[in-house]
């Protein structure tokens, strides 16, 4: 494997997308960066689908350690997984990117997000012309206002054109994934089925046939989050991270974070230092 890239991130800016998405979309970030010798980003997994749409040239990504699964995309979409993805980076990198939870799979490409777990796919692959329709709004727009505006308008395009029927996930999943989410990953699936109503196995499948994965991986992404904004805020030592996360000890939170990283937590921030500068917001 190269080293990670040394880079220099520049222009970058953030904004929180239109009211009528935020239950859908995380904030957009968008990047441009100059790379000063060829290697790679670790894309880190979490509970939010990844879509990201490319400028100037097409990102070129894989699954660490998954040479096959390579590719170039000048529109990315990629479902909930527990691997990391390998950014391949040489020169400038520049573009948008952006969370959909898991409902927001429902309401702007028409699908669960089970169908894209594990998937590093082209956006037009699921939603055909309007994804050609929204970089070219994007990618010709003039400075990250304007993109963030046109991306606004071609989301919001995106649920006006979905069949109502289709945008709401079953409820007791809806409450499960919430629930998950607002314990911190830190709930037994066996007492979190018995709040749905459902046994432990049926709330297993019924969660991986809508979301791609089961709880319990989501639990383990739900406290592997909280524990890297803690390390990346760098005030915490990692044992006390650790415990206040969930894991059992500093040494448990150092292998969840190389298999779902592909480092340990202080060699992951030392490389990726550079792409975790605060962007712009633009409001």
């Amino acid at each position: 494997m190269s080293s990670p890239a040394a880079a220099t991130l520049a222009r970058s800016a953030s904004r929180l997308p239109h009211p009528g998405l935020r239950a859908y979309v995380e904030s957009y970030l968008g990047y441009r960066y100059d790379v000063d010798e060829p290697g790679i980003h670790h894309g880190i997994p979490g509970t939010t689908l990844t879509v990201v749409l490319a400028i100037d040239r097409p990102i070129d990504v894989g699954w660490l350690g998954d040479e096959p699964s390579r590719g170039r995309y000048w529109t990315l979409a990629s479902g909930l997984s527990v691997s990391p993805a390998a950014i391949y980076q040489d020169g400038c990198q520049h573009g948008i990117t952006f969370g959909l939870t898991p409902f927001g799979a429902r309401a702007l490409l028409g699908m669960p997000a089970a169908p894209l777990s594990g998937q590093l796919v082209s956006l037009d692959q699921v939603v055909g012309l309007r994804a050609a329709a929204l970089h070219d709004a994007v990618a010709s727009a003039p400075g990250w206002p304007a993109r963030f505006a046109a991306l606004d308008r071609g989301l919001l395009a995106l649920v006006a054109a979905q069949d109502r029927r289709r945008l709401v996930a079953d409820r007791a999943l809806t409450r499960a994934w919430q629930r998950l989410h607002a314990a911190g990953g830190r709930l037994a699936i066996a007492g979190l089925a018995r709040e749905v109503g459902w046994s432990r196995r049926h709330l297993s499948q019924r969660f991986a046939d809508e979301f791609g994965i089961g709880p319990k991986q989501t639990a383990r992404l739900i406290r592997f989050g909280i524990a890297r904004g803690l390390v990346v805020a760098g005030n915490r030592p990692l044992a006390d991270i650790a415990h206040d996360c969930g894991f059992a000890d500093q040494a448990h939170l150092t292998r969840e974070w190389r298999e779902l990283s592909g480092l340990p937590p202080i060699a992951w921030l030392e490389v990726e230092r550079p792409f975790l500068q605060d962007a712009v917001e633009h409001t």
